[in-house]
């Protein structure tokens, strides 16, 4: 679980919006025991705030619209740094007017030295696929082994080049393309972070919208999935997947089966059906995205969003799931089939819903709720059973997406 206390992350670049008003860059954090202090700073700027949180209860912490990163790719100090005295866990937004992701931060100590980037690829004008390397309180050498074109400092690095950096203390460095720099691979001397998405990808919307996720290193990479489509889908969504090393993979849609076979740092992109869930099983360690097209649901027009896929073997039985104001939020659940009734929302109250669908060829079960409007946040737990959560919400021309966020 995404638990600790020191994080690092930062803001990659959204979209261009004209009105500074329709900004907002916020962490909401979360604490578990009484007195809990948590300091936030921006690096080498006068940006810092201090809490004291009770236990259970969300601070959200809103940022200066100049800690957002960029232009194009290029470093900067802009590393948002939160440190605790005891357990948090963090949910990042970068919402602009029409165009919005979250992300669940991971601490300092599930940090690693070796990612292989995952973008959507999709072409959109002068909006670039992107990746943020993020670096924690040491100087460290990165080398990225690039799929892509990628100009740095009026150099110009084709697909297959390496970039060597060498970053100083809680310096970052974001990268973009308008290439898939997919399979892009990040070694580092000392742990990173690194966040991976699109400054305003645009599929089957009618829109753009800007997604972001913070990879999962190599070292924490699983080998079962399940991928369930949103209700709010009305046409096809995708799956990305990528390896790290030469991988068979077992693709299981409703009654229909294949076999993919992928190389090191290789992407493949599966169709996700409305209605039908997806299985994947692996021989070795694979990433897994789902990636959002969007389109229209109930007379609002959705945009895409990108959300990371847990493996099967790391569900929990504790999440918190969060809910963002004007969105119509909503909660996905994966639970093992007998298990439903032991479901609790909020810790009192017994889950229940009337459309449970069973996943086909699994053991397990998923539903697709809509919860409260406005700002808010959502325990959900187990007593003996481990399950999956996801949240996402939509509103007009803007859609978020992210994994719960697990807890003991």
């Amino acid at each position: 679980c995404p638990v600790g206390t020191e994080f690092i992350t930062a803001f990659m670049e959204n979209a261009d919006v004209s009105s500074q008003s329709g900004i907002s860059l916020t962490t909401t954090i979360f604490a578990f025991e009484p007195s809990t202090l948590v300091t936030v700073t921006v690096h080498e700027s006068s940006f810092r705030k201090e809490y004291i949180l009770n236990e259970m209860e969300a601070q959200t912490v809103n940022f200066n619209s100049d800690a957002e990163l960029g232009p194009g790719t290029s470093r900067s100090n802009k590393t948002v740094i939160i440190r605790a005295n005891s357990s948090v866990v963090v949910l990042s937004m970068n919402y602009k007017t029409r165009t919005a992701d979250t992300a669940v931060i991971y601490p300092v100590e599930d940090l690693s030295t070796e990612y292989y980037v995952l973008t959507p690829g999709r072409q959109n004008g002068n909006y670039h696929n992107e990746f943020a390397v993020i670096n924690s309180n040491q100087v460290n050498i990165v080398t990225v082994s690039l799929k892509a074109s990628v100009t740095y400092e009026g150099k110009s690095y084709p697909s297959g080049s390496n970039l060597t950096l060498y970053l100083s203390k809680y310096e970052n460095i974001q990268i973009q393309s308008t290439e898939d720099l997919s399979g892009s691979h990040v070694v580092s001397q000392y742990p990173v972070a690194v966040l991976s998405g699109h400054q305003c990808v645009k599929s089957s919307s009618i829109s753009c919208d800007h997604v972001f996720e913070q990879l999962l290193p190599v070292s924490k990479w699983g080998t079962s999935f399940i991928v369930v489509p949103l209700l709010i889908s009305n046409n096809d969504d995708f799956v990305f997947v990528v390896a790290y090393q030469k991988t068979a993979i077992q693709i299981k849609s409703g009654s229909s089966q294949e076999i993919k076979e992928l190389n090191g740092g290789e992407k493949a992109e599966l169709i996700l059906k409305p209605s039908v869930p997806l299985t994947i099983n692996a021989t070795t360690g694979i990433m897994v995205m789902f990636f959002c097209t969007g389109n229209s649901y109930k007379s609002i027009k959705y945009d895409p969003a990108l959300i990371n896929i847990i493996p099967t073997d790391t569900f929990y039985n504790s999440y918190i799931s969060v809910q963002h104001s004007s969105f119509r939020n909503h909660i996905v659940l994966i639970v093992i089939t007998t298990q439903i009734s032991g479901l609790k929302l909020d810790n009192k109250h017994p889950f229940s819903s009337n459309n449970w669908m069973a996943i086909q060829g699994t053991e397990y079960s998923w539903t697709d709720f809509q919860t409260t409007f406005g700002n808010g946040y959502t325990v959900l737990n187990h007593s003996s059973s481990s399950f999956g959560v996801y949240s996402y919400g939509s509103e007009d021309f803007g859609t978020y997406g992210s994994t719960g966020i697990c807890f003991d």
